[in-house]
């Protein structure tokens, strides 16, 4: 028996956990419909590899939510999700019909929120991590107008007696700046301790009543680090040689252990990569988001990035003789394929699915560039809807709004998108519904795709 191993990622809100869930739908209940179209000749199996499992359990309570029009829970820590799968051939060779053995499918969904620490793959000291923090904030056209207080105060300096207060000011300004980026539902939120703390709690529901207990409880209670007492954030130069950076340097080395290469390590482990991108959500938000989704894929891109031809030689060789030496315990692994693809592509019309696909297409080619130009791995990108939750005619757009009152029917006109992104524009200048989900509630039926089967037959081959 084969293994592969699947990791989804995607900033926040981007899907992840909708496009699983649908995919396992699809794949459970194969043989009972034609939603998903396999190559001809042969029949999907597939089942739970352990009975009992908490991949499984996530699976099944996301699916209800699915049914009852909400958003599945968020997923707080890394998830699995293992499956054993075959083909059941229907040719027959010399009267007998050949059957493949069967696979097992690892999908491992890592939190959105802990891919704003993805920097600390590639920084390898706290020096370099605040470099390169700063660098980002101060230069993106929406960071920037609230990193203003806290980058004044890196510039100053203080005497042995007042590190201590420039220190706590620093903390205190930094503080501000993220609880300003989370009230905006910005995606990189680094370190993601403040929302999801090393032992993978959220934030507590007292403090999400309202913007103004959110901001309180970000700036004076949340996790800026491992605990209340090791803190992580950017520091100026000057502070960085004193017992305050040393301390900090211990901090984001203890920070880097347990909690980011825990949570990311799927990662770089994984045989096949899905990322997921919502370019309805870019064209909607504008430029700025348009940019920080090029960045966070050019860090994906940096940390899967195989070495040159004759180091990856060198490595797969010993991937191999690993795994011989193991009998098969160890199978190599290597990140071997990327998939980019833009979920909820029912929110954008049906007249306009081919520029949405030159959209995705760009991205790719300029964020997964390093990827692309290495030789070593697959890049393809297209758009995917998990879940068609739209109906679309000649000019409009049905979907299902929930609000307080309920589900409803919406009809909207059709937004046009270009060809390509702009060189600038108004985030005012597209609109996409957001529908409600709608899955069957019959179990045996999955729910209507758009573009999943053409991941499948890719992940399942």
């Amino acid at each position: 028996m084969g293994s592969r191993r699947v990791v989804v990622i995607g900033m926040t809100r981007a899907g992840k956990t909708t496009l699983i869930c649908a995919m396992i739908d699809h794949w459970l209940n194969h043989p009972n419909g034609d939603r998903l179209h396999f190559r001809d000749g042969d029949r999907l199996i597939c089942h739970w590899k352990h009975p009992v499992s908490e991949g499984r359990r996530h699976f099944e309570a996301s699916r209800v939510r699915f049914c009852d029009g909400r958003w599945p829970e968020k997923s707080l820590k890394p998830m699995n999700y293992q499956l054993n799968w075959r083909f059941a051939s229907q040719k027959k060779v010399i009267g007998l019909k050949f059957r493949r053995s069967f696979q097992t499918i690892e999908i491992a969904d890592i939190p959105g929120e802990r891919m704003a620490d993805i920097e600390m793959f590639v920084c390898k000291s706290m020096r370099e991590w605040s470099q390169q923090v700063v660098h980002k904030f101060r230069t993106n056209f929406i960071t920037r107008q609230y990193f203003g207080e806290f980058d004044q105060l890196l510039s100053q300096s203080a005497d042995v007696d007042g590190q201590a207060a420039w220190f706590a000011s620093l903390e205190a300004a930094y503080r501000r700046f993220i609880a300003k980026l989370i009230s905006k539902n910005h995606p990189l939120v680094t370190p993601s301790s403040l929302l999801i703390d090393r032992n993978g709690e959220y934030v507590p529901k007292s403090a999400r009543g309202s913007v103004e207990q959110l901001t309180a409880w970000l700036e004076n209670e949340a996790h800026l680090g491992l605990s209340t007492d090791e803190k992580l954030f950017p520091l100026p130069e000057a502070l960085l040689n004193t017992d305050f950076g040393q301390s900090m340097e211990k901090t984001y080395h203890a920070y880097v252990k347990k909690v980011a290469r825990p949570s990311l390590s799927d990662l770089v482990s994984a045989e096949d990569v899905i990322i997921t991108v919502d370019v309805a959500a870019i064209l909607q938000e504008g430029p700025s988001w348009k940019n920080f989704t090029d960045y966070f894929l050019g860090k994906v891109a940096d940390t899967l990035k195989p070495s040159g031809p004759i180091l990856h030689a060198l490595k797969k060789a010993w991937n191999w003789i690993s795994y011989l030496g193991t009998a098969g315990y160890h199978k190599p692994r290597t990140v071997q394929r990327v998939f980019l693809v833009s979920t909820q592509s029912d929110r954008v019309h049906d007249r306009y699915q081919d520029s949405l696909a030159r959209l995705v297409d760009s991205l790719k080619n300029h964020g997964l560039k390093t990827l692309i130009n290495s030789g070593n791995v697959h890049v393809e990108a297209f758009p995917v809807s998990a879940v068609l939750s739209t109906v679309c005619d000649e000019s409009t757009m049905q979907y299902r709004h929930k609000d307080m009152n309920g589900i409803q029917d919406v009809v909207i006109p059709a937004c046009e998108i270009p060809i390509e992104f702009p060189d600038d524009w108004a985030s005012t200048a597209y609109k996409f519904p957001i529908a409600a989900t709608k899955m069957p509630r019959n179990e045996a039926i999955p729910s209507v795709q758009r573009n999943l089967d053409k991941l499948s037959q890719s992940l399942l081959q």
